[in-house]
């Protein structure tokens, strides 16, 4: 079953001095506080219909603003092993990846990265929490050289 069991993206204005654990590997400042939580379902890494409507609000920014790069990050709960988690966190980053190539994001300024369970901050049996920990968390960045003058 392809589910998500939710989507929420804010754009709010530039975002203050981020600390090195808040960067994605390229170690670059945000351009964007941007919040946006893609949940997926146990096992899963597909994404709903209502899931790539939000998605293409984000991809409408981004085509928007040629100034922006972004980074997907995707982690799994800690169920199921190393192996399954990193494959199926690494799935979830690409699949939205690719959605977001689908709606006009060139693929040059998507990087991603997987995490499996490592970073899971769910409590150990507590089904509630493991939905937080299946996700894709997404940064978006200042491109190298450009300016940022609009914004």
């Amino acid at each position: 079953m392809n589910t998500a069991l939710a989507l929420e993206a804010t754009l709010l204005e530039p975002a203050p001095q981020a600390t090195p654990a808040t960067l994605a590997p390229q170690h670059k400042e945000p351009a964007y506080c941007v919040r946006l939580l893609v949940q997926f379902m146990t096992g899963d890494d597909g994404l709903t219909p209502t899931a790539r409507r939000q998605l293409a609000n984000l991809a409408s920014f981004l085509v928007g603003n040629p100034d922006t790069e972004i980074h997907l990050t995707g982690h799994a709960d800690p169920r199921g092993t190393d192996d399954y988690n990193d494959l199926l966190s690494y799935q979830r980053a690409l699949n939205t990846k690719r959605a977001l190539q689908e709606l006009g994001v060139n693929a040059g300024r998507i990087s991603i990265s997987a995490h499996g369970s490592a970073f899971s901050q769910a409590i150990r049996g507590h089904l509630e929490t493991y939905a937080y920990d299946r996700r894709v968390d997404i940064q978006v960045f200042k491109a190298e050289g450009k300016s940022m003058a609009n914004h």
